[in-house]
């Protein structure tokens, strides 16, 4: 029986990723840099004084922990599913006139993402992070004075987390990598009163987080 020339070279290529192909892998990391928290808050007030927004900022130290299952499909490409945790310090702090105490923070983020990766070389990839998560939003007014607002709201917001790194092999056991992560989540609203039970602003809330990270990962 003929066969054609492409279909031998076909199963040439077939033959040569099949030896080539790396085994599916689980891992783990451990992280920790730099990160930035962004609270774009917005007021409306019961008395329809024209509103105002504001834009809060904090940063700090973040630390994080990853762990994920990848699976090669060629020498040059792979794929995993990843989970990650990553705890922060970050607080936006302001005291005002009225006279109040504001605190904003998002303590808490967790998420999974699909974590898609080139490898030009053996020891090097570039990867990205595409996924879904949460984080713990914190907004704090404390008033002191009669008539002043107040509000006190802690809840877990969802979000879309997306990021891109670069990994390097030491040994196929151990790699370090660097990694640029953002996350955006859901508004948050709610309504704030005075001591005396009164209405007395609406308030609607954007929360995003920026991060740069260094790890060290392993490989199971």
């Amino acid at each position: 029986m003929h066969v054609q020339p492409w279909v031998r070279v076909l199963a040439a290529v077939l033959a040569v990723l099949a030896v080539q192909v790396r085994a599916g892998e689980w891992y783990a990391g451990v992280e920790g840099g730099y990160s930035r928290l962004n609270f774009r808050t917005h007021y409306d007030y019961a008395n329809q004084t024209p509103g105002d927004e504001f834009t809060d900022r904090a940063q700090g130290f973040e630390g994080g922990v990853i762990g994920g299952y990848r699976q090669f499909y060629s020498p040059w490409f792979s794929g995993a599913l990843q989970g990650r945790v990553a705890f922060n310090r970050d607080e936006w702090r302001l005291d005002t006139d009225e006279p109040a105490h504001l605190k904003y923070d998002l303590p808490v983020t967790a998420g999974i993402s699909v974590v898609p990766a080139l490898h030009p070389v053996r020891e090097l990839s570039v990867f990205a992070e595409i996924g879904v998560g949460e984080g713990y939003v914190r907004e704090e007014k404390e008033s002191f004075g009669a008539g002043v607002s107040a509000y006190n709201e802690a809840r877990w917001v969802p979000g879309l987390i997306g990021g891109v790194g670069l990994h390097y092999e030491i040994t196929r056991q151990v790699g370090l990598y660097a990694v640029l992560r953002e996350a955006w989540f859901e508004r948050l609203s709610f309504d704030s009163f005075t001591p005396d039970g009164q209405p007395c602003e609406s308030i609607w809330s954007d929360a995003r987080s920026e991060s740069l990270n260094l790890g060290l990962s392993c490989t199971f």
